[in-house]
């Protein structure tokens, strides 16, 4: 458990994208204040590959990462990732595999990770309301560094003690389900009018045993080219039972 835990906090992104043809490209400017600020980027670009098979790749720097309730509040996280995906069909299949590391906000090195997934879905119906269903797996990996205790990250451990580095690191997992999804083909798109959406995974995990994820929002416009959102994610995974509520505006240009 975490204590001295901030009630809210925010994120701000400032983005740009351009989509061609057969390729897009994007860029962003992120911050977060939580436990300390942070502020980074990311870069990512995608192309289409001969056999149908589409590629994207992404890095980021000073990222949030939600692989521990630690790491989310008061971590940073660098990554690379790379991702394969194609449609056949009614059914679509993705690979993916990422590198990361990982910080404090104050700078202090805490470890490395690795992780591999995959999904291979099925769309019941692909126009609004979409709805599918897919299997899905992912193989995560992680190192913590063997460094000193941390005393200024104290204040959120419920002892009072400082904590090390695998505080923050989670312990790596294999695990493997099936996941239900409700307009979320349109989860993270503009759209023009309000639109729900929701996903339930049920997952057998190596360290768990049965457990499930949930995400459910409501999105739409406000102003016009803009877009409100308001979600809730449950996620359970090697660190503990994580659940957030978000509220987010973006605001799009050139729409």
């Amino acid at each position: 458990a975490l204590v001295g835990v901030p009630s809210t906090w925010s994120d701000a992104e400032l983005g740009l994208q351009w989509q061609g043809e057969r390729s897009q490209l994007g860029a962003a400017l992120t911050h977060n204040t939580a436990v300390g600020r942070l502020s980074g980027w990311r870069i990512e670009g995608g192309t289409q590959l001969p056999g149908q098979v589409r590629a994207q790749l992404e890095a980021e720097h000073h990222a949030v990462a939600d692989e521990s309730g630690p790491l989310q509040i008061a971590g940073a996280r660098d990554r690379l990732a790379l991702r394969l995906s194609r449609d056949f069909g009614r059914m679509w299949a993705n690979v993916s595999t990422a590198v990361m590391s990982y910080d404090t906000r104050r700078g202090n090195p805490l470890g490395h990770g690795a992780s591999t997934q995959f999904e291979l879905g099925f769309w019941f119906r692909r126009s609004e309301p979409d709805l599918s269903v897919k299997l899905l797996g992912y193989s995560n990996r992680f190192s913590a560094n063997a460094g000193p205790p941390l005393p200024a990250y104290a204040p959120l451990v419920p002892s009072g003690a400082a904590p090390n580095a695998a505080f923050f690191i989670p312990a790596g997992d294999d695990v493997y389900g099936l996941g239900f999804g409700f307009n979320m083909a349109h989860s993270d798109t503009y759209t023009r009018r309000w639109m729900p959406y929701a996903e339930v995974d049920v997952l057998q995990s190596r360290r768990l045993g049965l457990t499930n994820n949930l995400n459910l929002g409501l999105h739409g416009p406000v102003f016009g080219p803009d877009q409100l959102s308001l979600s809730y994610q449950r996620q359970q995974n090697t660190s503990g039972l994580n659940r957030q509520w978000s509220l987010q505006y973006r605001l799009w240009f050139g729409r």
